[in-house]
């Protein structure tokens, strides 16, 4: 009996300190842990609703930054009764999106608000519910994305023309050549002095070439007219001609005596009534005025090449090419010229007198 008692009562006195510790230990845990995050479930119809209710929120703050207040957003929505299965979202962000909106710029509010009117149209395509957005809205974000994709950065998709590319090559070039020039000059500082002296090179050398066409035709024109005089002396006859020719060839000078045979040819020509006197006609036009194919036509052709090569092209005249132009010229003499009927001159056209003859 006595034993019994003094266990009943040791048990009495140990309960209650053991419930007293355990009130204590619970005391002390529960603040510790963070009070659960409230869920509300809605239905998708709920859902549906929620969403139209936050963008006319988006809406009405994207007009009046007064009007961007969450608060009456929850803070988690679990969807059930979706084609998916179970959806959860949360809206702090858009809480954050209103708040910062509020004390915005009217352009940083538009863009933030545009932001979050594209993140309501992703929750309601995850959900399934994308009828749940205007169709208004969805036609005017489509035709903005139209406008955007028609601006000259999205033109990528169709291609620059081939003309296009090869003008931006040469714009990439004469850039990398413009901008590498100060790297350049620090590599190669010779470079400068090279391109200065150069330029000045070519600018020389351009006037030289100048300078050289000039008395080139300078010299064709003295050419020319150097035998002016001696063409406009109406009393020489071939005889004289011939006689110029043989004192030239005397002295030496080949180039002058083929230059006195052709005139002589040309006076003797004229002696024989072939064409009438005229001191404007070029060799070329008294060759044509003879009939091709006559012995006279053979030998002036060939004293004409002669001159042409010797005084009009400066070509090197030496006593063979003066034996080739006098054989053409007794040639001439010996032969009856015929006139080109295809080239008149008004000269008779009756029979010409013979070789010799006066």
């Amino acid at each position: 009996m006595h034993l019994r008692w003094v266990e009943t009562r040791a048990t009495g006195h140990c309960l209650p300190q053991r419930l007293l510790v355990l009130w204590w230990a619970l005391a002390f845990a529960l603040p510790l842990s963070a009070p659960a995050e409230a869920t509300r479930v809605v239905s998708g119809t709920a859902f549906a609703a929620q969403l139209t209710a936050a963008q006319e929120t988006i809406a009405s703050c994207e007009r009046n930054a007064a009007a961007c207040d969450g608060g009456s957003l929850p803070d988690r929505e679990e969807v059930q009764g979706l084609p998916g299965g179970t959806f959860t979202v949360g809206w702090q962000w858009l809480r954050d999106a209103l708040a910062a909106a509020k004390t915005a710029s009217g352009k940083d509010r538009t863009e933030a608000m545009d932001a979050s009117r594209t993140h309501l149209v992703s929750l309601a395509a995850a959900a399934g519910l994308g009828q749940s957005v205007p169709a208004g809205e969805f036609a005017a974000a489509r035709s903005a994305a139209n406008a955007a994709l028609a601006r000259d950065e999205f033109r990528a998709a169709v291609g620059p023309s081939w003309t296009e590319r090869q003008l931006s090559r040469i714009q990439d070039w004469f850039f990398k050549l413009f901008t590498g020039m100060d790297r350049l000059g620090r590599h190669a500082p010779w470079l400068a002095p090279l391109i200065e002296w150069g330029c000045f090179g070519l600018a020389v050398a351009g006037l030289l070439w100048y300078v050289r066409q000039s008395l080139a035709r300078q010299a064709l024109r003295i050419a020319l007219l150097e035998g002016a005089p001696l063409t406009g002396q109406g009393d020489l006859d071939a005889a004289d001609w011939g006689r110029l020719a043989e004192e030239r060839a005397a002295a030496g000078d080949w180039r002058e005596a083929i230059h006195c045979l052709y005139w002589a040819a040309i006076a003797l020509l004229e002696s024989r009534r072939a064409w009438r006197p005229n001191a404007t006609r070029t060799p070329r036009e008294y060759l044509r005025l003879l009939r091709p194919g006559s012995e006279a036509h053979a030998a002036l052709r060939s004293l004409t090449r002669s001159f042409e090569r010797a005084w009009y092209g400066h070509a090197e005249a030496d006593q063979s090419d003066y034996r080739a132009a006098l054989g053409s010229y007794r040639s001439l003499e010996s032969a009856r010229p015929e006139r080109n009927a295809a080239t008149p001159d008004g000269a008779p056209s009756a029979q010409l007198p013979a070789p010799g003859s006066a």
